[in-house]
């Protein structure tokens, strides 16, 4: 799912994180950030039920003429007033470092399964999205309050490095680290607007300990501040995200309601089945509030300490540099929704490299299945151990025969392309059925190297 804008990359040696041109947006959730919101063009889609009071929208970025990302944003109408409900804060942002951020499982069906349960169901669901305290770190306490005034009063933390705020947001090495690991009582957190006043790190982490095991109202902090706070890990669970490329062609196409099947591409796959298979559960549990709860909270079981995956990688991303490459790409891909929308748009769309060598090998294999049929083979099976004159013609293959001292004629066959050789020596034993996988294993790599060369692989 198109969630966060790429933002280009600064030459410096620590991450800055830079305001934000835009708002996270959806269902339901608080986003308590002072930050001005980009005045986007909405375009009306359908009408939410069963609250007729409520509309839904998409969200559209005009670039050229496709979709660059697609948020939702809710409108509910209370006395003659439209109220619009910003998306939660991502905790998992990673400022100039981070380009988009991808839901995993849809977050339709997140947003959904907790909206339907009672008050006091959904506040239990959330609890079971916060990361434990050897995962929380104070940047993410940050950028889901950036609000917030962090100081580390430590021994050999510099003054210039034991700040963070607004004004000065680096990332030091003590804002990575788990909270577990700080010192908690020389570390003050500060924001007036959510009733923290200058607490230490330690009773912090108490109340949060609290609200994690028992769902204890916290001491400290106003109930818009925790309550942004659970919003904000449920939305955005660790574990149900992958950073990725701004301007992908997802598994779905156009529709960002489908499971992200790329994420097996840069998380571990078997956790991706998983997610898979409780993403599958979720969607038949609508209906059932017994079943829906049950289903988070085990997602959120999985998730909360798992992280948003590795930071974004170039390099494993592909985008074609061409039409070309384009018409290349669309050759391989199988059937499907992201083939049908990257073949309707105009600009480029960026894909996973590993998905493209896999496509390629799939593609490849097929071209190359019988491609060396029965006739062919048995052609080519006289000509290796029955010595006739006439050489048999295979595309994209070279034969040739050559006489060896001690095994007879020693017959090769050799890629136009690749170069890769298959020999074949009189005095061996093969059968016709072998005879012709061994060439369509050539005539794949064959094809295989024609491909990547199209793409500039």
């Amino acid at each position: 799912m198109y969630e966060q804008v790429e933002k280009p990359k600064e030459n410096k040696n620590r991450a800055v994180a830079q305001k934000k041109s835009n708002v996270k947006q959806s269902f339901g959730f608080v986003d308590n950030r002072t930050e001005p919101i980009m005045q986007m063009k909405l375009q009306k889609i359908h009408s939410a039920e069963p609250n007729k009071n409520e509309k839904t929208y998409y969200v559209k970025n005009h670039y050229s003429d496709n979709i660059q990302r697609r948020k939702t944003v809710t409108f509910a109408k209370t006395n003659s007033k439209i109220i619009q409900r910003n998306r939660a804060a991502d905790p998992h942002e990673r400022g100039t470092e981070s380009p988009q951020v991808h839901h995993i499982i849809p977050h339709k069906n997140l947003v959904d399964g907790i909206g339907a349960l009672s008050a006091n169901d959904a506040r239990e669901v959330k609890r079971r999205y916060l990361p434990s305290a050897n995962k929380l770190t104070i940047r993410q306490l940050y950028y889901h309050d950036k609000q917030l005034v962090v100081t580390n009063n430590s021994v050999g933390i510099a003054p210039t490095e034991n700040t963070l705020d607004k004004k000065n947001e680096f990332f030091e090495p003590w804002t990575e680290a788990p909270l577990s690991s700080l010192n908690g009582n020389k570390i003050t957190i500060n924001n007036p607007n959510s009733d923290l006043l200058s607490v230490t790190l330690t009773t912090w982490l108490n109340s949060y300990t609290g609200l994690v095991s028992t769902g204890a109202t916290p001491p400290i902090g106003n109930a818009s501040y925790w309550d942004s706070l659970l919003d904000s890990y449920y939305e955005w669970s660790g574990g149900n995200l992958f950073y990725g490329a701004s301007n992908r062609a997802e598994p779905g196409g156009a529709n960002l309601e489908d499971f992200d099947s790329d994420a097996k591409y840069f998380r571990d796959p078997k956790h991706i089945e998983k997610l898979k298979t409780l993403s599958d559960e979720l969607e038949a549990a609508k209906g059932n509030a017994a079943s829906t709860k049950a289903k988070l909270i085990e997602i959120g079981d999985l998730n909360k300490d798992m992280g948003a995956g590795l930071n974004n990688d170039r390099s494993k991303w592909f985008t074609p540099a061409n039409n070309n490459q384009k018409a290349a790409i669309l050759q391989i891909l199988p059937a499907g929704a992201r083939k049908d929308f990257i073949n309707n748009q105009v600009t480029q769309k960026t894909l996973p490299l590993s998905l493209v060598h896999d496509s390629i090998e799939e593609w490849s294999k097929n071209e190359a299945k019988d491609k060396c049929p029965v006739s062919l083979s048995h052609n080519l099976y006289t000509y290796i151990f029955k010595n006739p004159v006439t050489i048999p013609t295979i595309t994209s293959v070279n034969i040739s025969k050559n006489s060896t001292r001690s095994a007879g004629n020693k017959v090769k066959l050799e890629g136009v392309i690749t170069g890769n050789i298959l020999n074949f020596n009189q005095s061996l034993k093969i059968t016709i059925e072998d005879l012709s996988k061994s060439v369509q294993r050539l005539m794949q790599e064959e094809f295989t190297s024609i491909k990547k060369t199209d793409l500039g692989l």
